[in-house]
């Protein structure tokens, strides 16, 4: 088939249109899914900032008026559970504001990488501290038996082992959360390559 001139350049023409328009299709899905995968991964950490919130609240209310007409241990318990609940707190406040500054249609890929990889980092470290904080309890208890002081170190190592398994739940569901979160991340990471202008789509037409 011979075609003139005219007609080879409506046919380049056409060519073009049909490949800019399957780039911007895959460029817009991408960023789309890049929303759908910050907008998740901020909603994980905003519910569990508010479970820990309701947590610390009500543990705190309890606990100060638990102090009152108790044995000598269980007043040790339930001011230490107030000191606990009263960091909480301050974390939670920490969280809040580190949730709310994000906006997640303007995260970069760049930054989502980041964010998720520092969220594992700090959920691994946590748990790690809560198993830490369980294992303190337990010595304490065992201790407290051979101790003059055995109400405070028992009833402090109660406190320890609760808190520590509380928080530890906390932190192993929102792992498994992010975890899951994460496989949109890394299906739109292999459709990146790197560049020499940087993170560049990366599809065959």
């Amino acid at each position: 088939m011979n075609l003139g001139m005219p007609e080879k350049m409506i046919f380049k023409k056409y060519i073009f249109l049909i490949l800019v328009s399957g780039f911007s299709t895959c460029l817009l899905s991408q960023e789309y899914d890049l929303a759908k995968f910050n907008r998740t991964r901020l909603r994980i950490e905003r519910r569990s900032i508010q479970a820990l919130a309701l947590w610390s609240a009500g543990s705190l209310v309890y606990n100060g008026l638990s102090t009152k007409n108790t044995s000598a241990e269980d007043r040790y318990f339930h001011q230490s559970n107030v000191y606990w609940n009263a960091i909480n707190m301050g974390f939670v406040y920490a969280g809040f504001r580190h949730v709310f500054a994000q906006d997640p249609l303007e995260v970069s890929i760049y930054n989502s990488i980041q964010e998720q990889r520092k969220i594992e980092q700090l959920l691994f470290l946590s748990s790690g501290m809560d198993l830490a904080f369980i294992m303190t309890g337990l010595y304490l208890k065992e201790r407290s038996k051979d101790s003059t002081n055995k109400d405070k170190i028992n009833g402090v190592g109660r406190s320890f082992v609760l808190q520590g398994a509380v928080l530890l739940g906390f932190d192993l569901v929102q792992l498994v959360l992010h975890k899951s979160n994460n496989k949109r991340l890394k299906s739109l990471i292999r459709g990146l390559q790197f560049g020499p202008g940087g993170l560049m789509l990366k599809k065959q037409f």
